[in-house]
């Protein structure tokens, strides 16, 4: 199974997708792929906030800021993706092809039962940005689509309360 996790910032998006891959990872370690290339203080402190939120838990983390395809680990039941947003960026802003992301996310779902994706709600906000930032955002936007059409669920989190928009709500959340 795979789902789609999206939000705006502080929305509780991630803490939902947590929660939803040690459920369902039912005691095996949850694949946690980070895709954030931290450079300011305030990327830090997020780091930092997921980093306690982990500990104790059966987390493998990798960091793996682009590149998807070439990620190499063992079968696993549950991976995480985190996030889409940061790895559009990377892709786009540090040299990478954003053209194989899709493909990327598809082999880390070939080798997991269940794949959680998390992104972000973007352009909805009506403010005009430069030509660059507009680029990323339509790539992300497109990016967010077809994960939306090509995964089994979609959940959207709301002030915290996660409200399913694709799928059947999963019993163990």
């Amino acid at each position: 199974m795979n789902i789609l996790v999206t939000g705006g910032n502080k929305s509780g998006k991630s803490a939902y997708a947590e929660r939803t891959a040690l459920q369902l990872s039912e005691g095996t370690p949850v694949l946690y792929i980070a895709t954030m290339k931290a450079k300011s203080d305030e990327d830090f402190a997020i780091v930092r906030r997921h980093e306690a939120y982990r500990r104790g838990k059966p987390f493998n983390v990798i960091e793996q800021e682009m590149d998807l395809e070439t990620l190499v680990f063992q079968k696993c039941k549950v991976a995480m993706l985190e996030d889409l947003p940061n790895l559009v960026a990377n892709e786009i802003f540090d040299g990478g092809s954003v053209g194989r992301i899709e493909s990327g996310i598809r082999h880390i779902a070939s080798m997991t039962e269940h794949l959680i994706l998390i992104t972000n709600e973007i352009d909805s906000d009506g403010i005009r940005y430069t030509d660059e930032t507009q680029a990323y955002m339509r790539e992300l936007g497109r990016i967010n689509a077809a994960c939306a059409v090509w995964c089994d669920r979609v959940i959207e989190c709301v002030v915290g309360i996660p409200l399913i928009l694709k799928g059947e709500p999963l019993r163990c959340s």
